[in-house]
């Protein structure tokens, strides 16, 4: 029998919201960019660029949460971020350079619960489940 994959889902990532219309940005994924979606986004010459801990040109500072996925080839590509709280996301689908240290995703984690996005290993007292 065929195994089928289910793809990621919106709700993998985002849990609650305050207002799509509120919480959510429309912005330019940087040319050459694969992003995942939960990816945790910092911005630099006006396009999203995948967070960098290291960086020291924009790319080190939070911006949101990539609420889908988007490859950049050729040119910027236009991508729907989770911009602002108040919103939960899950902590285990925020999606991170391989190689990143616990201690840096804190670091990132922070710098989103300072936008009022929270992210939980539980919400509303029950787990959070990822890809079920």
């Amino acid at each position: 029998m065929p195994t089928f994959t289910e793809p990621a889902r919106i709700g993998d990532v985002l849990k609650r919201e305050y207002d799509a219309l509120f919480n959510r940005e429309v912005k330019d994924v940087t040319d050459g960019q694969d992003l995942a979606m939960g990816a945790v986004v910092a911005e630099v010459s006006s396009a999203l660029v995948a967070w960098n801990p290291d960086g020291a040109d924009g790319s080190e500072i939070v911006v949101g949460v990539l609420l889908e996925p988007v490859t950049a080839s050729g040119a910027n590509e236009p991508g729907v971020m989770l911009a602002r709280g108040p919103a939960v996301v899950s902590r285990e689908a925020l999606v991170f350079a391989d190689g990143t240290t616990s201690g840096e995703i804190d670091d990132a984690v922070g710098q989103l619960a300072e936008l009022g996005i929270v992210s939980r290993t539980e919400v509303g007292g029950e787990p959070v489940s990822i890809g079920s």
